[in-house]
């Protein structure tokens, strides 16, 4: 019998040698692997500088960290960077290895540059995964199911920077001191998304600079049916600056176009969120202004975004008999009456002008 428990314990001290060994000694191995499959069903180069492995940090999930990775784009986007980040890393149950159904259960994305292009033809730069020549084959391995799913616990993108060109509607959008995290099960065909958002942004349209660097942070519950590809703003709270912002509607994507309804209000009157709007650099210390009166905004982004049209965009400003005084100035300001609205009705013409 003892000879029996001492075979037992070598057999699992060896498995526990090999789990530990295993990363060092089959590293080259992995990368040249993981390698050779992106760039065989990508439309792109891919590349980095290291992975590692690890089966005991996070027991019982294996963990996995590539550094240094780089998507460059081919043609029509030659050598252009989709993506590069110092850090992609991911958590997988150990036992899921040995199943054919894995599952992942978090990754986080650190110190990322992420460059979305759009050309003059509506050529999009993430569109870069390769199509099957048979789609009879496409249409039954789509039938099957996947051997992969996103039961994700936790996902995070943090210290990163997303720019967005549209070259035909000559629009650009930079997220700065970019910060995201969300929980959610992206495995099953109905689920939520719990978020949290926070950057800066910049939004220059046609040479015109509608935002600059304003900060903003987004809390949002949003419902996911991943059938219909229809996402719901179920229950979200906004700041734009210190504009406090509540909205609702959904984004619904189509094979060729995106559906968006959303409407954006403030949640209360206080003319204080008017102030709000002003950059931090400029306000200096909002809380200690005294304020009377009202302010709202409101509005809504409705329409189809697609190849030849941009979504309407509605804003109204309204302000009654409002007031504003700093502590440090001998008077204040009064009578303040605001009642304007906005309305852009966007359509990208053939030469890749919006008017």
């Amino acid at each position: 019998m003892k000879k029996f428990y001492k075979i037992i314990l070598g057999i699992i001290f060896f498995l526990f040698l090999s789990l530990l060994i295993a990363p060092v000694l089959f590293q080259d191995k992995i990368i040249s692997l993981v390698k050779k499959t992106a760039n065989e069903n990508l439309n792109a180069k891919i590349d980095f500088s290291d992975v590692n492995l690890n089966f005991f940090s996070d027991f019982p999930n294996a963990s996995i960290g590539i550094e240094n990775i780089s998507i460059i784009n081919t043609e029509p986007f030659e050598g252009d960077t989709l993506i590069f980040a110092k850090g992609i890393n991911g958590t997988i149950k150990l036992t899921d290895l040995f199943r054919e159904k894995k599952s992942l259960n978090s990754f986080s994305i650190d110190n990322a540059k992420i460059n979305i292009l759009t050309n003059l033809q509506g050529i999009a730069n993430y569109d870069i995964t390769k199509s099957t020549t048979n789609e009879k084959n496409e249409e039954t391995e789509n039938s099957k199911p996947s051997s992969f799913e996103f039961s994700i616990d936790s996902y995070s993108i943090t210290n990163s920077e997303i720019k967005y060109y549209d070259e035909k509607s000559k629009t650009t959008i930079l997220l700065e001191n970019f910060n995201h995290n969300g929980r959610g099960d992206f495995s099953q065909k109905n689920s939520e998304l719990k978020t949290t958002t926070n950057s800066s942004v910049s939004i220059v349209m046609e040479g015109t600079n509608y935002a600059k660097e304003q900060k903003i942070s987004l809390d949002a519950l949003l419902g996911m049916d991943l059938i219909n590809k229809k996402f719901s703003f179920l229950k979200n709270e906004a700041k734009l600056n210190n504009l406090p912002l509540v909205f609702d509607g959904f984004v619904k994507v189509n094979d060729h176009n995106q559906e968006i309804s959303i409407n954006f209000k403030t949640p209360s009157s206080d003319f204080k969120n008017f102030l709000g709007l002003i950059p931090e650099t400029y306000a200096k210390n909002v809380s200690n202004v005294k304020t009377s009166g009202n302010f709202s905004v409101s509005g809504k982004i409705e329409g189809i975004l697609d190849q030849m049209t941009i979504p309407n965009i509605n804003i109204a400003l309204s302000s009654e008999n409002a007031s504003f005084k700093y502590p440090e100035l001998p008077k204040s300001v009064k009578n303040i009456y605001i009642n304007t609205t906005r309305s852009e009705e966007r359509r990208v013409g053939k030469e890749g002008r919006s008017r």
